[in-house]
């Protein structure tokens, strides 16, 4: 790729920082947002590889606003957890007992 310290580089740069940023505050679906993620790195790689310390500054304050947010489970999703819960504790238990009754018998 062609170097950030060109004027006309640097300035395509911040053009591009300045649409990323308001693409960013925008409301997106998680497709988009892996997409705004992916050309974050892109011109974050770009301008480390230039040394452009203010585009770095200005791209690492835009890395925080791309986190996802995780939904909270609902009720029927919290009662399967458990219920796989139980489920898994009885074949143990169930499990250790078939040991412990037919061992002797070896």
């Amino acid at each position: 790729t062609a170097g950030l310290r060109e004027p006309e580089s640097l300035m395509a740069a911040m053009t591009e920082l300045s649409a990323l940023q308001s693409a960013i505050e925008a409301p997106h679906t998680e497709g988009e947002g892996e997409d705004l993620f992916v050309k974050l790195a892109r011109l974050r790689n770009a301008a480390e590889a230039a040394g452009e310390g203010e585009v770095l500054a200005a791209l690492d304050e835009l890395r925080p606003k791309l986190r996802r947010q995780l939904s909270r489970p609902s009720l029927a999703a919290k009662v399967h957890m458990v219920w796989r819960l139980l489920l898994t504790l009885i074949v143990t238990i169930w499990g250790c007992m078939a040991l412990l009754v037919f061992t002797p018998l070896r």
